[in-house]
């Protein structure tokens, strides 16, 4: 059965939108519309596309989530791939997921739909497959998301261009636009407890992510203390686990990225206090707060050089069908 998708891409304007346009509509399912939200003034110049693409604009400075609800308001598909303008999609990347979508729709469920990806740097280096593992039986977005079993980057990676979930969804549980951070991961937590839920990922890479630096949004300075306040908002009353292990090894690290070392501490004594990490994120707080950042800046180039290599040398994990770890 066919699937009338819907893809929604948020924008500021980078240069990069036009790529990541052209990937979703040359998809081999192609998408019944392409939304471009922009977050600025209907003045703003915009390159001119075919008639299957669409342009709103948001008036300026909404934010993310704004401009990506504002695109699947206006949508008219049953269901919404969203898209960021730095990334890019492979051409099977709908079509692989719709192909699960109707797996997992067909056992009565809700699906959500992830898929692996390779991250590369803006210059197009070190080049990596995430995640390295995905979702396990009877594990919740959640749990899959923010509890730590081992302490390797990449471990579990789910980000808003890997998306694909029914427009209902986002209808009747909206993205919130009032978190600067952890956007992609607000709408997911909050999904996650619905008995309907189905999710699941395809374990081929779909896309292409570019990973970058802290964004413009908030501060180098600043990203600590609200990801913190939206994991005592989000995590704290549903997981202690959850709670103490995100602070460890994203909240900590953002405080000791912004050189404020008295601010890790605090939050590394609050996760303790308040939370319940496991022990692989007791060992990386430990590990971020004790070890030399340049000796940390070392390390983890040397894992990714040896991603890379692994990549390269055409040992990645290939698909082999649509995986459905609900």
């Amino acid at each position: 059965m066919s699937l009338a998708i819907s893809v929604v891409i948020p924008t500021t304007g980078r240069s990069s939108l036009q790529r990541a346009v052209e990937s979703a509509l040359n998809q081999t399912l192609p998408p019944t519309e392409v939304i471009v939200v922009v977050d600025g003034p209907e003045h703003r110049r915009i390159d001119a596309w075919p008639d299957a693409v669409r342009v709103l604009f948001t008036g300026g400075g909404r934010g993310g989530n704004w401009a990506r609800q504002m695109g699947i308001d206006a949508a008219s598909g049953e269901a919404i791939a969203l898209l960021d303008d730095d990334d890019y999609w492979l051409p099977t990347k709908l079509e692989t997921q719709a192909a699960l979508y109707r797996e997992l729709e067909a056992s009565s469920g809700c699906p959500v739909v992830g898929s692996a990806m390779l991250e590369m740097d803006p210059d197009g280096k070190n080049q990596s497959t995430l995640p390295k593992r995905f979702p396990r039986a009877g594990e919740t977005i959640a749990e899959y998301l923010f509890v730590r079993r081992h302490i390797r980057y990449g471990e579990t990676v789910v980000n808003s261009s890997m998306l694909m979930a029914p427009r209902r969804l986002f209808m009747d549980v909206p993205l919130d636009s009032r978190w600067a951070v952890h956007q992609d991961w607000d709408w997911l937590a909050r999904v996650s407890g619905r008995s309907d839920l189905r999710f699941a990922m395809v374990t081929t890479p779909q896309l292409v992510h570019v990973r970058h630096g802290p964004g413009a949004s908030v501060s180098r300075a600043g990203r600590w203390a609200v990801s913190e306040e939206w994991a005592h908002t989000q995590l704290h009353p549903n997981s202690a686990r959850q709670f103490g292990d995100l602070l460890l090894t994203v909240t900590v690290p953002a405080a000791l990225d912004a050189d404020n070392r008295r601010a890790a501490w605090l939050v590394a004594f609050l996760a303790i206090r308040r939370g319940r990490p496991g022990l692989p994120a007791l060992a990386f707080g430990a590990a971020t707060l004790i070890v030399p950042r340049r000796w940390l800046a070392y390390l983890v180039r040397l894992a990714a050089h040896h991603a890379a290599c692994r990549v390269f040398a055409g040992r990645a994990t290939h698909y082999q069908g649509p995986r459905a770890d609900v």
